[in-house]
Order: structure tokens, then sequence, then C-alpha cells
């Protein structure tokens, strides 16, 4: 059953944004962000929506700086698969959403990251800019 918190009026990032993916949008860097709002906005109340929130931020952000590995993606996976199944706010369960649909309609993109260590948005600041390393 979903809690009622106060901090569920955060403006996330649409999700039109990943089903109609522009190529200057990356989806790993697109989650991160959406994890990293909900964690500085969440009331902290659930473990999920403190801890979980956190983990969630923090396996995003390695991956986006370039130290993530394809294990972390399969935790990630896991993750936001037990979240959304006790959901716990309505904030948490909006983000583990977004989270998720990003993992399921670019997982391409996620395993780029891991395996080839390549953001075709140039947007992850773990990855040399295709442009400079064209140029060098």
């Amino acid at each position: 059953m979903t809690k009622s918190c106060h901090n569920t009026t955060v403006l996330f990032p649409p999700a039109e944004d990943m089903l109609q993916k522009k190529a200057e949008i990356c989806p790993v860097y697109w989650a991160m962000e959406v994890a990293e709002l909900a964690m500085k906005q969440s009331c902290g109340r659930g473990a999920f929506c403190r801890d979980g929130l956190k983990q969630l931020y923090l396996l995003i952000r390695d991956i986006t700086e370039g130290k993530g590995t394809a294990e972390d993606v399969e935790l990630l996976q896991e993750l936001v698969e037990t979240m959304s199944l006790m959901p716990e706010c309505q904030l948490c369960d909006s983000a583990v959403a977004l989270i998720a649909l990003s993992l399921r309609q670019h997982e391409r993109d996620w395993m780029a990251h891991v395996l080839r260590r390549r953001c075709a948005a140039n947007r992850c600041p773990g990855y040399e800019k295709a442009t400079a390393a064209a140029q060098g």
C-alpha cells in the first residue's frame, strides 16, 4: 500500500523523454537526474524512500562516471523491481517507475555505458566526448 508523503509534488523529467528519445538525451544520465531529485526530496520515513533511493542514485552515478559494471546494472534492475513491489510513497513509486522505464526502453544504452564505456549522447561525465576523441 502506497503511503501518503508530503513530498509528492516533485517535477521529474517527463517520461516522454525516454519514450521518444532524442539524440542529445542519455537515458542513463536522465535516470540519474530522476534518482537524485527523488533522493533529495525524499521524506526519509521509509527504508526504500530513504535508503533505496540513495542506492539507486549511487549506482547510476557510478555508471555515468565510467565506474559501473554489468553487475551494477543487474543490481539496479533487482533493486528497482523490489522497490516497485513494495511502494512506500508516491515520490518513491514515481521515481522507480521512471528509472524502470529507462532500463526497459534503453537497455542497449545502459550496456554500452558499462561494457563499451560509451555514451551516445556525450552527456555522461565519465566518458570522452566523441567529438574530442575524433579531433585528437
